[in-house]
């Protein structure tokens, strides 16, 4: 089957496979879990749930495609939502705070990718130990803050949004921008050919002429600005309050996302459509699992299983390429 098409094709299974099961599930009380799991308000719930999983996988799927992975993704998320609650906290603007967000996220990933480039290190070990660097200094900030003071960022994902003549909230439409934008930078610029070109073979690439080194740096660079981005979305629907606390998963399912929607843990390939699509699957399956009552540790089960099913598929097309 076509790469492109299993790239669409994969999470729209888990999509309908988890609208088939919420259909006929029903809750502790014997409610079906139907009446509420498909009403509109629940799909909105879930659509801007969704959007800082895909807003995650579409940096998630720059990485991947040099071949490499950010396990610090999670960390980076609580850190850079705990640095844009504080500053809001301390009177500064929402504008400041997002940028600053957005610019800690994207030191954070140049930093990850001149590591793995210098030291010759295997992208996980780097990027495990700074996602443990990462999340002590987000755990520290937390103790420091709390909720942040209402502003136009926590109405950026507000399932129901003030103007109506958006339909969804604005942080929807940026993701849907973003997506848009960074398909047609994989697809048609030098940059994104250099970017699977790395991931297919990264000697033959520096032989050819393509800067590994400055190219990896910059993929991880806008990987972290996007995951600082997410941070300050997830931050805003949680009021600042345990921003960094409440991220258990996020990064399992923003990884599955990536590899779903057509990423490669060997590089050379990468479907920001497709990661989007299987962000919102994901998202679905987490959000008929509350619905129907299930416990936490039965919703990591099934983030657990979904990861473990990607990776496996992503090796399945990488075989049969």
């Amino acid at each position: 089957m076509n790469r492109r098409l299993l790239s669409v094709a994969i999470p729209f299974a888990v999509l309908v496979f988890a609208c088939l099961l919420f259909s006929v599930l029903r809750t502790p009380e014997g409610e079906p879990v139907r009446a509420f799991f498909f009403s509109g308000g629940n799909f909105r719930y879930i659509v801007a749930q969704a959007t800082v999983v895909a807003i995650g996988a579409l940096g998630m799927t720059l990485v991947m495609a040099t071949g490499g992975i950010d396990l610090s993704v999670g960390a980076v998320i609580a850190l850079t939502g705990v640095i844009a609650s504080t500053l809001l906290q301390g009177g500064g603007g929402p504008g400041a705070a997002l940028l600053a967000a957005v610019g800690v996220g994207a030191c954070i990933g140049a930093i990850n990718g001149g590591l793995i480039s210098l030291c010759r290190v295997a992208p996980f070990m780097i990027t495990l130990g700074m996602a443990g660097a990462v999340g002590g200094i987000a755990q520290w900030l937390t103790q420091k803050q709390g909720a942040f003071p209402g502003t136009w960022i926590d109405r950026l994902l507000a399932p129901f949004p003030e103007e109506a003549l958006i339909i969804v909230s604005p942080g929807i439409w940026i993701a849907l921008l973003l997506t848009g934008v960074l398909a047609v930078v994989l697809r048609n610029s030098v940059f994104g050919c250099h970017l699977f070109a790395i991931g297919s073979n990264e000697d033959a690439a520096r032989l050819c002429g393509v800067r590994v080194t400055l190219t990896r740096v910059l993929a991880y660079a806008l990987a972290g600005a996007l995951f600082g981005f997410a941070g300050v979305l997830h931050t805003g629907r949680v009021h600042g309050e345990g921003a960094a606390v409440s991220i258990s998963g996020l990064a399992v399912d923003i990884i599955a996302a990536a590899l779903l929607g057509g990423a490669n843990l060997k590089g050379g390939t990468g479907n920001v459509f497709g990661a989007v699509f299987a962000a919102l699957a994901i998202t679905l399956l987490r959000n008929g699992s509350q619905q129907a009552g299930w416990p936490p540790y039965t919703q990591e089960i099934l983030a657990g299983a979904i990861l473990i099913l990607a990776v496996s598929l992503s090796r399945y097309r990488r075989s049969s390429s």
